[in-house]
């Protein structure tokens, strides 16, 4: 690399560092154990899901197709066999487990949700509409539940700690377990995107099952945590936040029940987290994703290896930019792209365009609401029925 490239690329890592807008702190239950997680080639399941090629320690159950299967025994983290749904995981007939055609139940029973076919409403590229206020109704007012202080995970995967906060909405019950949502740049979505709140409205309204949402903060290696194209902050997650998160909660063990978001390199970070780890995360949201290279293996990457990767992924996934987003049009540009792929290979996909900045603006929290209504369209929770 010359001087003049060397310069340019740490400038703009020093850019994307101070648009997170989350602070810089210093420096097995319901997760299980993943293993390498994502290192195998990926093989086809029961009904055309995905189920990486290192076995599986996780027992699942689909319904659908032929009736239920079970996930592998031994191995680094296998995953439940997916329905006959592929990219969105759901199953395809109701077959003998009693669920409803186009339904299955994945994980343990009494510890899982129920994901029935999203269909395809609301899939596709669109022109965002213009926000009329900075912040949608759904993010106003105050929390009804309880946010906690800042907590530390002292990762072993990365050799130093994490801060991170937890979302208690007032639904939870101990005893029912609740689905997962995790955030990247977690500052950025307690404060700027109002996400407990949220997360309120739409558990209220019915739109979104009652989620316990976790909210993890970068250290100064931010890029690096975020912008490798690797497993090792999905290990990072699935076995040492996550387990710890279950010693104070009840959550569900099943992948459609677990969902990532982030904005910027924690979008595109959150996509890698997804696609590592299917059979945890099946539900990826991403707020002006920096799919672009900013690290060796980069997110970039994933442009090319989602149309080359069959069969699909058992996954759905919600992305924004716009034309003035980061370095214009580079950032915009690379979530069409992403967007693209997504589209070509056939998965489940929501993408908004607008003129919005990198932000994040108004055009990002104002689509926070429905972008989580689409990513949790056909999941509920029987145990809070």
């Amino acid at each position: 690399m010359s001087k003049s490239n060397f310069i340019c690329a740490c400038s703009l890592l020093s850019v994307l560092a101070a648009c997170s807008g989350a602070p810089t702190p210093e420096p097995d239950a319901n997760g299980g154990a993943s293993g390498t997680g994502g290192g195998g080639a990926p093989v086809v399941g029961a009904g055309g899901g995905v189920v990486p090629s290192t076995g599986g320690s996780q027992a699942g159950m689909t319904v659908g197709g032929g009736g239920m299967t079970s996930g592998g025994a031994g191995g680094n983290g296998g995953m439940p066999a997916a329905g006959a749904g592929g990219a969105s995981g759901a199953s395809g007939s109701g077959g003998g487990g009693g669920l409803p055609a186009g339904c299955e139940e994945l994980g343990t029973p009494g510890k899982n949700g129920r994901q029935c076919d999203p269909g395809t409403d609301g899939d596709g590229t669109f022109d965002q509409m213009q926000p009329t206020s900075n912040l949608p109704p759904e993010a106003q007012g105050n929390p009804e539940g309880m946010l906690s202080g800042g907590k530390v995970l002292q990762s072993k995967v990365y050799g130093y700690g994490f801060n991170y906060r937890v979302y208690t909405p007032i639904a939870y019950q101990a005893g029912k377990p609740a689905a997962l949502m995790i955030f990247q740049d977690g500052g950025n979505y307690t404060g700027n995107f109002h996400a407990p709140r949220v997360f309120d409205s739409l558990i209220k309204e019915g739109s979104i099952p009652v989620t316990i949402s976790v909210y993890v903060d970068p250290t100064g290696q931010r890029s690096v945590e975020y912008d490798t194209r690797s497993d090792k902050y999905g290990r990072m997650l699935t076995t040492e936040l996550i387990p710890e998160l279950a010693k104070d909660f009840d959550l569900v063990d099943d992948p459609n029940g677990w969902a990532i978001g982030g904005h910027s390199s924690g979008g595109s970070c959150a996509f890698n987290v997804g696609w590592q780890f299917p059979y945890k995360f099946r539900k990826i949201m991403t707020h002006s994703g920096s799919f672009v290279n900013l690290q060796n293996p980069g997110d970039a990457d994933y442009i090319n290896i989602v149309k080359m990767t069959t069969p699909l992924m058992p996954l759905r996934v919600t992305l924004l930019s716009g034309t003035n987003d980061l370095l214009a049009p580079q950032w915009f540009n690379a979530n069409n792209n992403m967007a693209a792929s997504l589209m070509t290979a056939g998965y489940h996909y929501r993408y908004e365009k607008s003129t919005t900045q990198h932000g994040p603006t108004m055009w990002h929290f104002n689509d926070f609401p429905p972008g989580l209504r689409w990513l949790w369209r056909g999941y509920t929770l029987p145990q809070y029925k």
